[in-house]
């Protein structure tokens, strides 16, 4: 399955959404019901697309839940999943981020404060579950997401190891830059978060087809049953390999890290690790 930033980005900005959300486990497990059930009645093989297919999403309080459905042989990973208690991180201190390589399996690059000022403030360690078109996990990897924050701008930074049939597809980078042997992507992408039966108009799917726009399928009705309202964001994110991991800062909300400000992060992220 071809993983691309996009999807890691959803399930960076999860952590943060879901600290807007309110949700049971039964309401968790509805909605995934109410998703499955539009994907069989409209033919939406692929429910929701990033660019590498289409994902689903749902968000909770304490818990953040992300899946992914694509088209694939079988056998093959067509979806992702992985949870965060957001209100339970792994790390609370820069120091013990350290210790996530064992886990890992590769020491991570990471700085504790960013010349702009986005300090450390809490990490996660989760595996990721690639599962085959029977439900079954056929590959998991451990991924760590570390959070930043200063005023009202908050980045996350992540690193993992790609799956095993992962081809990252990076034409659709705005910008790229070279730095010290390392190519640096630079992205900003429009999401529209959407509940599971929404139907976009023409104009959104002419939108949608072009690239410029990401529907995001499974956003929670509110409690009284009537659909959410749609959410759009800008995401702002850089993307680079080293030594075999991927990573990736991500951006966005109202204050959000973007161009110049995101890249240098990046930089430091990789001076952080060519320097220890």
């Amino acid at each position: 399955m071809r993983e691309e930033p996009f999807d890691r980005q959803i399930r960076e900005t999860l952590i943060e959404e879901a600290q807007k959300v309110s949700l049971s486990r039964q309401r968790q497990e509805k909605i995934m019901a109410e998703i499955s059930a539009v994907k069989q009645e409209k033919g939406r093989g692929n429910i929701m697309r990033f660019q590498s297919g289409k994902k689903i999403i749902i968000a909770a309080a304490a818990m953040c839940v992300f899946a992914a459905f694509g088209v694939m042989a079988a056998g093959k990973i067509v979806g992702m999943r992985t949870s965060v208690q957001n209100d339970k991180p792994n790390y609370t201190e820069f120091s013990q981020v350290a210790g996530a390589e064992g886990i890992l399996g590769f020491k991570p690059d990471a700085v504790e404060t960013y010349s702009n000022g986005l300090a450390f403030q809490k990490g996660f360690l989760a595996d990721v579950q690639g599962y085959d078109d029977a439900g079954n996990v056929v590959q998991v990897k451990p991924e760590l997401s570390l959070e930043y924050k200063k005023g009202g701008s908050r980045v996350t930074m992540s690193a993992m190891k790609p799956f095993e049939d992962n081809q990252n597809n990076r034409e659709r980078a705005v910008r790229t830059e070279e730095y010290k042997g390392f190519t640096i992507y630079y992205y900003e992408d429009r999401y529209l978060f959407v509940s599971a039966d929404y139907e976009p108009d023409e104009n959104m799917k002419k939108e949608e087809a072009a690239g410029r726009l990401f529907i995001s399928y499974g956003l929670p009705d509110h409690e009284d049953g009537t659909p959410a309202d749609p959410q759009e964001t800008i995401m702002y994110s850089v993307t680079w390999d080293n030594g075999g991991a991927e990573y990736l800062l991500l951006s966005s909300g109202d204050v959000p890290i973007t161009g110049d400000s995101l890249i240098g992060m990046a930089k430091e992220t990789i001076d952080a690790g060519l320097n220890r």
